[in-house]
């Protein structure tokens, strides 16, 4: 402005001098006055163009630094357009997983583990990560907006800054643009945390869903009694005892068999285990002990001994019955108990409730209670046991597992 204001009154002083200098010719016109009047506009024509050179350098200076911290806020620009097409492809990527997840968890089962519960913890973040990137994008725009305005302030208006002038405006423009973006992905990230908080809500009730259901099916476990066909394990039987194909009938033999030793078979007691074990739930099966003299069956722990001489009772891992062959039936508790029984016992029933720490013990024949082990605190599975007791005579009958009938009459 004071550029132009010097310029002006440069220009009025020369048209005065001008017009001065041609009333020279005209007659009775006082030449000393105007002599006078021209030498001192021509006085004033130095300090001006002194002032108007010294402005010039100035605004040139000016002008420089101004086009530089254009090109700087340009840049600028440009690096945060960069910035926000990398959030806009992050938005996209979580968007992705996030509809990954709710296809996932259209199964409570699958949507209720550990796994989705990270997914959902990682989304998360990223999104708390993705809104503090969002809003110093949103703070560096506004800045720079506000830069761009007050190099448009400085900058004078004339021929000589056109050019500034319209980058200026092209830069107005783009910080305008950019901020309008930055405000939109702000807003979808909101509607992204929005839908996110529905998930992760969805998600907390599926996990109870999917925990009430999971108690349900352990109460229902827990209140039925699972039957089956028990057989036996060859891998753990003592050398001398011999198991039918299927592993459903137990005999001896004077020759032990030829097979190889491991950690897992008895050496020294007749015995074997069930095939299959459990460690949860009840669990019921039968055997047929018609016409022996003597037996011993029962239950054993997982790591419970099987080598060198045994001795039978909780603490050591079995839970089980003898008759032995004076006829006495007895339950080796950790104080042995005598079991009097009305009938000998033909068909022995074996009950395991896991939970409650119960073996007990049926005459599956009269549908009749013989002996519990109670009060047991159960850690590792639970197996069928069987020590084959030596009988006198020859060809012993077998002992030969049955598939139970009804439990109904269990209580």
């Amino acid at each position: 402005k004071r550029v132009n204001e010097l310029e002006n009154e440069l220009e009025n002083i020369k048209i005065q001098i001008e017009q001065k200098t041609d009333q020279v010719t005209i007659p009775g016109i006082r030449i000393a006055n105007l002599s006078a009047e021209i030498l001192e506009l021509q006085s004033k024509i130095q300090p001006l163009e002194e002032e108007l050179s010294d402005l010039k350098e100035t605004y040139e200076t000016n002008l420089a630094e101004l086009q530089e911290r254009l090109n700087t806020a340009t840049i600028q620009l440009q690096d945060d357009e960069l910035l926000l097409k990398q959030s806009n492809s992050r938005i996209f990527d979580l968007l992705t997983q996030i509809s990954d997840l709710k296809t996932q968890l259209k199964n409570a089962k699958k949507q209720a583990s550990k796994p989705a519960t990270q997914s959902i913890a990682d989304l998360e973040e990223k999104l708390k990560t993705q809104q503090r990137e969002s809003k110093k994008l949103e703070s560096a725009n506004k800045n720079l907006k506000q830069e761009v305005e007050a190099l448009r302030a400085r900058c004078p208006v004339n021929a000589d800054c056109g050019d500034l002038q319209r980058q200026l405006q092209q830069s107005q423009k783009d910080a305008d643009y950019y901020h309008k973006l930055t405000q939109e992905k702000e807003n979808a990230l909101k509607n992204l945390r929005h839908n996110f908080d529905a998930l992760a809500q969805e998600k907390t009730r599926l996990q109870q869903d999917y925990d009430n259901l999971l108690k349900k099916q352990i109460n229902l476990e827990d209140q039925t009694i699972q039957t089956s066909l028990m057989t036996m394990d060859p891998n753990t039987a003592n050398p001398r005892i011999v198991l039918s194909a299927d592993g459903t009938q137990v005999s001896t033999t004077d020759s032990p068999l030829q097979v190889q030793d491991s950690p897992g078979r008895f050496d020294v007691s007749l015995a074997v285990l069930g095939s299959t074990g459990y460690s949860s739930g009840r669990h019921y099966w039968e055997v047929n002990v018609a016409g022996k003299s003597c037996f011993h069956i029962g239950m054993a722990s997982q790591s419970s001994t099987r080598k060198g001489l045994l001795s039978f009772n909780p603490t050591r891992g079995f839970w089980t019955v003898v008759l032995n062959k004076q006829g006495e039936l007895r339950a080796l508790d950790k104080r042995p108990a005598t079991i009097r029984a009305r009938t000998p016992t033909l068909t022995l029933g074996i009950l395991l409730d896991y939970k409650k720490g119960q073996i007990s013990f049926y005459d599956a024949g009269t549908r009749s209670h013989l002996y519990t082990f109670s009060g047991q605190a159960f850690t590792d599975k639970i197996y069928p046991f069987i020590n084959y007791c030596v009988e006198d005579g020859a060809n012993p009958t077998p002992i030969v597992l049955v598939q139970p009938g009804s439990t109904d009459w269990i209580k």
